[in-house]
C-alpha cells in the first residue's frame, strides 16, 4: 500500500510539471539530482530539452543520465550539444556504457579539437577515468594532443593556486607577451593577484580575459567573488546579475545574488531575488536569507511570517528562535520575545547579542531582578558596555 501511494505521489508531481514553466521544471529535477533521485532528475531533464535548445540543460540531462545508470538514454542530447563538446559527452557516455571503442573513437575526436578542455580534466574526469583501465588509454596519451604552451598552463595552474605564485606570476607575463589573446593566461595572472592580496588587479585582469573567452558567465562569477572579497557587494551582486542573465536556467546564483545585494543594504534588491528564486523551487537557507532580509528591511512582521514557516518545519532551531526573538522585540511584543530568546539560548548558550536582549525583554514585562541578571552575564562574560549602562542605571539602585 505505501509503495502504492509513493507510485501515485511521483505520478501527480510528474502531471504538475508538465504544466510548469521551463525554469520550475528545471529546479524540480536539479532538487531531485540533489536528493539522490538520478532517474527521475533524467526523464524531467530530458522532456524539457525537448522544448528547450540550451547546451547547459543538455549537459546536465546527460550528467543525470549518467548517475541513474540510464546514460544510453542521452546518445541523442549529446549528439544535439552544439560544437565539438559533444564528442566529450559522447565519450561520457560510452564510458559509463561500458561501449570502450565507442569511447575512445570519441574521446580521439574530442582531443583533436581547438577548444578543448586541459588536459589534466580529461585524464581526472570521473567518468572518463574508467578508460584508464584498458591498454588503449596509455596508447590515446601517447600522442601530444596539447601543445607545449597548454601543457606548461596545466603546470602554472597547480602552481598559481597552491604553489610559488610570484613565480608563476612571472612566467606568465612572459607567455601573455607571446599568447596576448590567450584567456586563461589572465585567469591565471589573476589567481596569482588574488594571493598576493591584490584584488583590484585580479579584477582588471579578468576583465581582459573576458573580452577574449567564450565562458563569459564564468569569469563574472570570479570577478564577483573578488569584488566581494573587496566589501564591493553592491557592485559584486550587479557583476552575479549579468552571469545570471547569460545562462538564466543557473538558479542557484539567485540566493547569491541576493546575499550579496543584502550586504549592501540593497534590501528591496534583496527581496526580489529572493522571492524570484523561491518561485522556482524551495530552500529553508533561502527562506531564512529573505528572513532576515526583511528583519534588516525592518519589516519584522514579514521576518516572523517567514519564521514561522521555519519553524514548522525545524522547531528546534535555535537560529530561527533567534531571529524571531529579535523580531518580536523590535514590534515590543517582549513576552514572545523573551520566550523565544531563552529557548534559543538553552540550546545554543554561545550567543553573546542575547543576554543584553533577553535582560531587556525581561525589565520590560516587569522581571527587574531576573533583568539584572542576564546583564550582569552580559557584562561579566562579553564585557558588553550596554549591559553595564544598564547595570548602573536600574540595577544599583
Amino acid at each position: 500500500m505505501k509503495k502504492l501511494l509513493i507510485i501515485i505521489f511521483f505520478a501527480i508531481i510528474s502531471l504538475s510539471v508538465l504544466g510548469q514553466n521551463p525554469l520550475r521544471q528545471y529546479a524540480m529535477a536539479d532538487s531531485l539530482l540533489k536528493a539522490g533521485q538520478a532517474n527521475r532528475a533524467s526523464k524531467i531533464l530530458s522532456g524539457l530539452c525537448q522544448k528547450e535548445n540550451n547546451d547547459f540543460l543538455k549537459k546536465k540531462a546527460i550528467d543525470a543520465a549518467i548517475k541513474s545508470g540510464n546514460a544510453h538514454n542521452a546518445l541523442p542530447l549529446a549528439d544535439h550539444i552544439s560544437g565539438n563538446e559533444k564528442y566529450l559527452y559522447l565519450a561520457r557516455i560510452y564510458a559509463a556504457e561500458g561501449l570502450t571503442d565507442s569511447a575512445f573513437a570519441a574521446l580521439k575526436k574530442y582531443l583533436t579539437t581547438k577548444d578543448k578542455l586541459p588536459q589534466y580534466r580529461i585524464i581526472n574526469d570521473s567518468i572518463l577515468k574508467k578508460l584508464s583501465d584498458y591498454p588503449q588509454w596509455k596508447q590515446l596519451w601517447q600522442k601530444n594532443w596539447y601543445d607545449s604552451v597548454s601543457i606548461e598552463l596545466d603546470r602554472l595552474e597547480i602552481q598559481a593556486k597552491y604553489g610559488d605564485y610570484i613565480n608563476a606570476m612571472q612566467q606568465l607575463s612572459e607567455l601573455k607577451k607571446k599568447y596576448p589573446d590567450n584567456p586563461r593566461i589572465y585567469q591565471l595572472l589573476a589567481k596569482c593577484y588574488e594571493r598576493m592580496g591584490n584584488n583590484n588587479a585580479a579584477i582588471q585582469t579578468l576583465q581582459k580575459a573576458y573580452g577574449l573567452s567564450n565562458d563569459k558567465a564564468e569569469i563574472l562569477i570570479q570577478i564577483s567573488q573578488l569584488q566581494k572579497k573587496n566589501r564591493e557587494f553592491d557592485a559584486a551582486a550587479r557583476t552575479l546579475e549579468q552571469a545570471y542573465k547569460i545562462n538564466p536556467y543557473n538558479i542557484d546564483l539567485l540566493p547569491q545574488i541576493a546575499g550579496l545585494y543584502d550586504r549592501s543594504q540593497n534590501y528591496d534588491r534583496a527581496v526580489m531575488w529572493l522571492n524570484k528564486y523561491l518561485s522556482y523551487t524551495y530552500s529553508t537557507d533561502a527562506e531564512y536569507l529573505l528572513a532576515n532580509t526583511y528583519y534588516h528591511k525592518k519589516d519584522y512582521l514579514s521576518a516572523i511570517r517567514h519564521v514561522n514557516n521555519l519553524l514548522k518545519r525545524d522547531p528546534n532551531n535555535y537560529k530561527y528562535m533567534t531571529l524571531r526573538g529579535k523580531a518580536y522585540f523590535r514590534t515590543n511584543n517582549f513576552d514572545r520575545a523573551y520566550y523565544d530568546l531563552t529557548m534559543s539560548l538553552d540550546i545554543n548558550p554561545i550567543q553573546p547579542q542575547l543576554y543584553y536582549l533577553i535582560g531587556q525583554s525581561a525589565y520590560f514585562i516587569g522581571h527587574k531582578q531576573e533583568a539584572c541578571l542576564y546583564w550582569q552575564r552580559s557584562y561579566e562574560m562579553f564585557h558588553d558596555p550596554l549591559a553595564k549602562q544598564q547595570l548602573d542605571k536600574i540595577c544599583k539602585k
